[in-house]
């Protein structure tokens, strides 16, 4: 248990993907002798189980699901729903580019800030007395 212990920490700590060399070197220093041949294979039967087994698995389930999805949108595209008020239910379509939009947006928010300045001209007329860069503002009462 101490050896698979500092395996996987040697292993952790070179940040090589999944420890792949340092974590066998160390298991095989730890615990070979004369007989390596068993831990060998005992090494590669880890590394199988523990890592393409699971990625199998993995692979196998997401093309499943995946090909499940594309047999249901198949059905939903071949029956339509459509309801009483003629609203489609089977497909998404996406809206064509309005990127002029943007620039009219940006255009109105320009138009907004500067009504926003124009509108407070009128409380700062006391203060426009003094033209100068660094006005102080009269104290009010």
């Amino acid at each position: 248990m101490a050896v698979f212990i500092a395996a996987t920490l040697f292993g952790f700590a070179s940040h090589a993907p999944a420890g792949l060399g340092v974590f066998d070197a160390t298991i095989m220093i730890g615990l070979g002798g004369e007989n390596r041949e068993p831990l060998l294979a005992a090494l590669l039967m880890f590394r199988f189980l523990y890592h393409f087994v699971p990625l199998a698995l993995a692979v196998l389930l997401f093309g499943c699901v995946e090909a499940l999805r594309s047999l249901n949108a198949r059905k939903a595209g071949a029956k339509k729903a459509v309801d009483e008020q003629g609203i489609s239910y089977g497909r998404i379509e996406l809206q064509p580019d309005h990127s002029g939009n943007d620039q009219r947006q940006a255009d109105e928010a320009n138009r907004i800030g500067r009504l926003a300045v124009e509108n407070h001209a009128d409380d700062d007329a006391a203060d426009s007395a003094d033209s100068g860069p660094h006005r102080i503002r009269r104290a009010e009462r």
